[in-house]
Formats: C-alpha cells, sequence, structure tokens
C-alpha cells in the first residue's frame, strides 16, 4: 500500500504500530496519541521518541511494559511490568491478567490487545 503524509487532527488516542517499516518515519503524532509497539520494532520507537509520545512496549523481555509470563492451552496471563497511565490519566498498577483464548493468537495481537483494555482502563480480574 502507499502511504500518504498526512495531518493527524485528533488530540488523544491510542497508535498501534504492527511493521518495522518506515513509511511513517517524517509523520508527526500529535503529543496525547499513546503508541504500542514490539520491542524489535525500531522504525515505531524512533518515530514515537522523535514525537516525545508515551510508549507502551510489548516483548518477552524485562524491559517491556507488557508481556507473556504463561502460556497455557486454553488461557495465558499477560504481565504489566510497571505502572502505566491509562488514557482518562488514572495510574495502572502492575499485575498479571489471564486471557481466555478460544484459538491461537500471535503474541504481539494479544500483548496489543491487553495493552488497548488496559489504556482505556478496562482492567477486569480475567479478559
Amino acid at each position: 500500500s502507499i502511504y500518504k503524509k498526512c495531518e493527524l487532527k485528533i488530540n488523544k488516542g491510542i497508535a498501534v504500530f504492527l511493521d518495522n517499516k518506515c513509511r511513517f518515519s517524517d509523520q508527526k503524532i500529535p503529543v496525547g496519541i499513546i503508541g504500542i509497539c514490539e520491542e524489535e520494532n525500531f522504525s515505531a520507537l524512533e518515530i514515537l521518541k522523535n514525537n516525545k509520545i508515551a510508549t507502551v512496549c510489548c516483548g518477552m523481555g524485562n524491559k517491556n511494559s507488557i508481556t507473556l509470563s504463561s502460556v497455557g492451552n486454553d488461557a495465558l496471563f499477560t504481565c504489566l511490568q510497571r505502572s502505566i497511565q491509562n488514557s482518562d490519566g488514572e495510574i495502572i498498577e502492575q499485575g498479571e491478567y489471564k486471557i481466555k483464548l478460544t484459538k491461537s493468537y500471535l503474541p504481539f495481537s494479544v500483548m496489543a490487545s491487553a495493552a488497548i483494555l488496559l489504556l482505556k482502563g478496562i482492567t477486569p480480574y480475567e479478559f
């Protein structure tokens, strides 16, 4: 697909970066946006850093905000490793969240989905 740079006229939201391509390198991202990407998505991390955007990093390392801590056949646990501020300004404390699975998903999809729910203030005991 062809990416066309445009002015983003929003002041609040969540941007999920799925791939490690440079097509957004010159994009200006408003300060009220929160970014979500994989720990190895260096293009997204650079864009988010250059725009001074709060970022939730997903991966299996101890430097990531969201990780997978346990994986089973019908459920897994995501771990919020450090406190984050949700889109309403409330602090979400670190913790583990059980996610029931009905089929197989890519790890980043699960971690990014958990991050979105947490950032929107949805913190049930079990997703």
